[in-house]
């Protein structure tokens, strides 16, 4: 604005103020759960309200919400609360509203007719009054006392009269709190027993511990004024509340009781033992729950109990004395309670000093034996050997003894004992002193042969007069052997074989005022070697050889030589030996040397063993098909002291014949079943191995009754028919065969056989004139049988050739015809055939014959021949 004119209008900021505080609030409390609802009117612009509760003992709640209502939770139980509402609306808010009480008796009614106004009485048991005027149809009482019964009447009035007075139902307010409150705690049930002195208006009860470490809570329910609740946990603080419950509400008491439950067990316990000062220092992890302090108690196997406590986390505890076992624990304490005691750890005190010590020196070792009383609590002894010249020697030893050795010669040792366990070591047990023998002889020299009886020990004497010196060997099984002598050498006698001698010389002076040598050792030659042993092997065909050892052999030198002088040899550190590829059906000599460095023994006693039998050899088998056998037959093998012969058939089947000699019978076979044979040769201990197998099947015997019955002859060919008998083996095929000559010439040869049939007889013709031998063999399956016995014979003669007839001599005569044993002369007329003379002879006389023909046969047993070609007979004179 100026004097003259108004300026331009600035741009315009729009604001909205903050809203107005929230109307007609109201608050409904459920009993039951200890929630408030709170509603109001609503107030322009508000985007946000926030419901604030407050106690006159400092308690508070709060909600918020986008609408007119919310919950309060949570409220504590007996308490009176004011409520408020604050509207809230960008960054501004409202005032708070009135406040509205939560012990507050509400009253409505109905309006009547012509009702202005009403007046409300409240009429409680206790005598109290309480009264408001309202033109509304309710209104509210509060601080209204606990625990009682109020009658209501309500009267209308109008603008001239009053209405009658309305009674409405009674009305009952909610249970006066609990007073007097106390718990009585049971320490070793972790219960606890809440009393009450009730509030009025409560018919039952719920008792509340409410734990302030976590949120869990323990709870009795009774309409006595006490109950009990157990399986508390330990070390819990808890707050006590008592809920009185009524007819429409609960009343709590005020939680200004706590209780506090035993401690719990301490953990992680720790004993570190000061082996010194017979003090053990215990510490342990602090527990839950209100601790007092700690009592550590240490309980003895001896019944001794010490203890000590402490408000920290470790404690000490004294005078707990040597070689004790102690079990310790700890126990939390507080004020009503000893907490649960912790696990125990055991630990044993530092060991007493040893008692009752005493040593010896050994002048022969230069060692000293230190023996004590043992005490059954301590784990070992360590004994300190200090010499005058600052050397420390140490032993140590788990029973009543120990032998410190290596000791110098010459020397004063002061000797201490000291008792150790697991945990510590004693002090030092009191000192004693002990002299060690002298130093040793300058030189000993020891001069033994491999079998002699003696050893001659040298020494080069110290210049001393009068002094005789003891030469003593000790073997290994602590015999002792000695010699004297006052001039520098003894011979020690009865030296045994086997012996390992340790030699020492030193003067017959006190027991350690001699002048010892050093210890010589020296082995003497091995002893026989005794025992030997030999054990074969019959499946790898070796022998295992063995024999006592001796403590001094360093090797064994074995040598078996056989019969044939085959020679094996084993060289060995072990007292055992196997021999491998030994020769079969061999007898070796045994005999054993044992060897050091030294020497060599003489030879054991000699032992003798047979080698696994060598497998017979040319076997034959050759069945016997009339009895169903086989007979069998070997060579056999030296050492063998019997044979087994053996027949195994395709199917399995197994026959075996066992003997002495070299031949054994096979009886049982099947005809017509192909066998494997095989021997094996036995010394008693060991079988050889199965000959090379022979195959043979159970043949057929030869056929019996062979027969040969000649036959027609035509075409100077006669049919002989062979028959026989049939064998005993089934299944049985036949072949005949014939060999022979044809007309008695060595060089008209044949060989003539059947096919194999399973028939009993054959045809077959032969040219006449002809020899012949006749054989039958049988087969199966298994194998073909040998030929029967030949049956030989003849054909019929061929008919006689050139036939002649002298007509003056009246004489007929042929050519001889080869197996003919006589002739027949016929003469042929025309009215027949008609004998004219029968001789063994190459011609006869024919008489009575005047014309006609005449022919001539031969014959033998096989029959009669073909005819001869004819002669024509013509007689101009009568023959005579």
């Amino acid at each position: 604005m100026s004097a003259d004119c108004s300026g331009q209008r600035s741009e315009v900021r729009r604001i909205v103020t903050g809203p107005c505080a929230p109307q007609n609030v109201s608050a409904n409390v459920s009993c039951s759960s200890n929630i408030a609802t709170v509603t109001w009117g609503s107030s322009p612009g508000a985007e946000l309200y926030s419901v604030t509760a407050s106690s006159a003992n400092g308690l508070s709640a709060s909600c918020s919400s986008v609408s007119t209502s919310c919950d309060l939770l949570n409220l504590t139980c007996g308490e009176s609360y004011s409520i408020t509402v604050k509207a809230k609306a960008g960054n501004c808010s409202s005032g708070n509203s009135s406040s509205v009480q939560m012990q507050t008796v509400s009253v409505s009614w109905s309006r009547g007719n012509g009702a202005l106004s009403f007046l409300m009485t409240l009429e409680c048991s206790n005598g109290q009054l309480y009264s408001c005027r309202t033109n509304e149809t309710g209104c509210d009482i509060t601080n209204v006392t606990c625990g009682q019964t109020c009658s209501v009447k309500v009267v209308s009035e109008g603008r001239s009269c009053n209405s009658s007075v309305e009674t409405g139902p009674s009305i009952t307010t909610s249970p006066c709190p609990s007073t007097g409150i106390q718990t009585r705690l049971d320490c070793r049930s972790s219960s606890a027993l809440i009393s009450w002195t009730p509030g009025n208006g409560s018919s039952s009860f719920n008792a509340t511990l409410q734990s302030t470490q976590d949120l869990q809570k323990y709870t009795c329910f009774t309409s006595s004024s006490s109950c009990n609740i157990s399986s508390l946990p330990c070390g819990q603080h808890f707050n006590v509340s008592v809920m009185g419950n009524g007819q429409n509400c609960s009343t709590c008491s005020r939680p200004s009781l706590t209780v506090d439950t035993a401690p719990c067990a301490t953990t992680q316990i720790n004993v570190s033992l000061s082996c010194g000062s017979d003090t053990a220092s215990v510490s342990w992890t602090a527990t839950n729950g209100l601790v007092s302090y700690y009592l550590v108690t240490a309980e003895g196997d001896n019944g001794r109990v010490l203890t000590c406590n402490s408000s920290s986390t470790s404690c000490s505890i004294s005078g707990l004395g040597c070689s004790q076992t102690y079990n310790f624990s700890v126990t939390a304490m507080s004020a009503d309670c000893s907490g649960q005691r912790s696990e125990v750890r055991r630990i044993i005190t530092a060991p007493c000093i040893p008692r009752g010590i005493n040593g010896t020196v050994d002048c022969l070792t230069n060692s000293a034996w230190i023996s004590w009383v043992v005490n059954n609590s301590t784990q070992s002894y360590r004994v300190l050997a200090v010499g005058d010249d600052g050397q420390n020697y140490t032993c140590i030893s788990s029973n009543s003894t120990c032998n410190v050795v290596d000791l110098g010669c010459g020397r004063s040792y002061t000797f201490q004992v000291m008792a150790a366990n697991a945990a510590c070591m004693s002090p030092p047990s009191n000192s004693f002193q002990l002299d060690t023998a002298p130093c040793a002889m300058s030189s000993i020299v020891v001069v033994a042969e491999c079998y002699s009886s003696l050893i001659t020990v040298q020494w080069q004497s110290p210049q001393r007069k009068n002094s005789l010196y003891i030469a003593t060997a000790v073997d290994q099984n602590h015999s002792v052997l000695s010699c004297n002598s006052s001039t520098s050498s003894c011979n020690l006698t009865n030296v045994q074989c086997g012996k390992e001698y340790t030699i020492v010389v030193g003067a017959s002076a006190n027991q350690c005022s001699s002048i010892q040598s050093p210890p010589y050792k020296i082995r003497t030659a091995p002893c026989q070697p005794t025992s030997v042993q030999a054990q074969t092997d019959c499946q790898t065909k070796n022998v295992f050889l063995s024999w006592d050892a001796s403590y001094v052999a360093q090797s064994y030198l074995l040598t078996a030589i056989g019969q044939k002088g085959d020679l094996k040899t084993c060289n060995t550190t072990n007292n055992n030996c196997t021999l491998t590829n030994l020769n079969c059906s061999n007898t070796y000599n045994v005999s054993v040397v044992a060897s050091n460095d030294n020497c060599t023994s003489i030879p054991s006693g000699k032992v003798t063993f047979q080698t696994v039998p060598c497998t017979p050899s040319n076997l034959t088998a050759i069945i016997q098909c009339g009895n169903s056998s086989a007979s069998l037959s070997w060579v056999g093998c030296r050492g063998a002291v019997s044979y087994i012969g053996l027949a195994m058939s395709e199917n399995g089947t197994t026959i075996y014949c066992k003997t002495t000699n070299m031949s054994c019978t096979l009886e049982g076979l099947m005809c017509g079943t192909v066998y494997n044979f095989t021997v094996q040769a036995t010394n008693g201990i060991c079988n050889s191995s199965l000959s090379a197998p022979q195959t043979v099947g159970a043949a057929p015997c030869p056929p019996g009754g062979l027969r040969i019955l000649p036959r027609t002859v035509v075409n100077m060919t006669q049919t002989l028919r062979a028959s026989w008998f049939t064998t005993n083996c089934p299944n049985s095929e036949y072949l005949l065969t014939l060999k022979g000559s044809l007309q008695g010439n060595s060089m008209a040869l044949f060989d003539l056989a059947s096919y194999w049939t399973s028939r009993t007889f054959f045809e077959m013709p032969l040219p006449c004139g002809s020899s012949y031998s006749a054989t039958i063999r049988a087969r199966n399956s298994a194998a073909s049988g040998q030929e029967s016995s030949a049956v030989t014979g003849t054909t019929v003669p061929c008919a006689p050739l050139n036939v002649t007839f002298s007509a003056s001599l009246g004489v007929v005569a042929w050519n001889e015809s080869i197996y003919a044993s006589n002739y027949t002369a016929y003469g042929i007329t025309p009215s027949g055939r008609t004998k004219l003379c029968i001789t063994s002879q190459l011609h006869c006389s024919v008489s009575n014959f005047s014309s006609g023909q005449i022919l001539v046969t031969a014959q033998n047993a096989a029959g009669e021949s073909e005819d001869s070609l004819p002669v024509l007979v013509t007689v101009t004179s009568e023959l005579v």
